[in-house]
């Protein structure tokens, strides 16, 4: 290794300082990325942000049942059976109902503690739809994954880490 670095370098005296140095940084740094593609690979294996668990409510507590979403001056209140999907925007998220577009000042991980898991999930980080909802779900040869909901026209894409919800599907 010496000669190799002597006859690139020249005959400098800290020729096999600077190429002994040059090895210990690239060894080092192909560790760390490979450290990190260990854990990222161990987090998409296990499930992801997807599979950790939502917290549980304790007895007596009921899950979220009306909505109270402002409509430009006025404030409407919505049954959460009638919810399609709620999208994050900013600091406010969109309540989608088959006929009306409403908005909250509450964030989706807030709305998420709230509404009852069995009913609703969450495809996106913007983005929690009711699974009662669903028309029908689409999957492109190379892999991706939307939803289309009922009575709404748009598809809802479907990221990464949540493509395993609709496995048995």
């Amino acid at each position: 290794m010496d000669s190799l670095a002597r006859r690139l370098y020249g005959d400098a005296s800290r020729t096999g300082l600077v190429a002994a140095f040059g090895l210990v940084a690239i060894f080092s740094l192909s560790r760390a990325l490979s450290d990190v593609f260990d854990e990222t690979r161990d987090a998409a294996q296990s499930g992801g942000p997807a599979a950790r668990p939502r917290p549980s409510r304790r007895r007596g507590e009921d899950w979220l049942r009306w909505i109270n979403a402002s409509v430009g001056a006025s404030v409407r209140l919505i049954a959460v059976e009638e919810v399609r999907d709620f999208k994050a925007d900013n600091r406010t998220t969109l309540v989608m109902t088959a006929t009306h577009e409403s908005l909250i000042r509450k964030p989706t991980k807030e709305l998420l503690e709230e509404l009852d898991p069995a009913m609703f999930w969450q495809i996106h980080r913007s983005t929690v739809f009711n699974v009662n909802a669903v028309e029908e779900e689409h999957r492109s040869m190379t892999g991706h994954c939307e939803m289309r909901l009922e009575k709404r026209p748009e598809r809802l894409p479907v990221s990464a880490p949540y493509v395993h919800l609709f496995r048995q599907m």
